[in-house]
């Protein structure tokens, strides 16, 4: 009986640490969400905070079960159905290079935050034998790599966005362009 409830004391511990992790990454992406301009931007991060607060929940309520039942019980992980999915309407709007380049930095710290995210959960995993622990991590591991593409996609779009602005802002860009492929030749 010692060695379960040691099992049981470290597999909650490892749990705690996974709900630390993702209440601090809910935080950055809720706070973050308030300083992006972009409307798209803005949606992408708080689906993050969303997801991330889904994980945060869905990991509290397995430290219950294993309270409880000395056992991880998975159960949620299928009724886990968390998908972005952008707006539907073409969105138009008008900010300046400026509000979209920082847009763009803080979607920058997001993709260095999600990189960490699923390295942490690899890191945990190695940390238990617990089938039903290595599970759930790896169901949140994967969700964080989710994360990882939905940014680097956004991230892709606001940069070509700002390199249009940028073009018409500043019109002797294209002939620049122009000039040194003409260089080239």
């Amino acid at each position: 009986m010692g060695s379960e409830v040691e099992g049981k004391d470290k597999l909650i511990l490892l749990l705690k640490k996974a709900q630390l992790f993702e209440l601090n990454r809910f935080r950055t992406y809720s706070r973050n969400s308030a300083k992006v301009l972009n409307p798209e931007g803005k949606e992408v991060l708080l689906f993050l905070a969303n997801s991330e607060k889904r994980h945060l929940e869905l990991l509290k309520n397995e430290i219950l079960k294993l309270k409880e039942t000395d056992k991880i019980q998975l159960q949620e992980i299928s009724k886990f159905k968390l998908k972005f999915v952008p707006g539907r309407k073409e969105r138009k709007f008008n900010e300046s290079i400026r509000s979209i380049m920082g847009d763009i930095n803080i979607l920058n710290l997001a993709v260095e935050l999600e990189k960490q995210d699923t390295l942490f959960y690899e890191n945990l995993l190695k940390q238990t034998s617990n089938k039903r622990c290595k599970k759930l991590f790896q169901f949140i591991k994967r969700q964080e790599a989710y994360h990882l593409e939905i940014i680097k996609t956004k991230l892709s779009d606001l940069k070509k966005i700002s390199a249009s602005l940028s073009a018409i802002a500043d019109p002797r860009i294209m002939f620049f362009d122009t000039s040194q492929e003409n260089n080239k030749k």
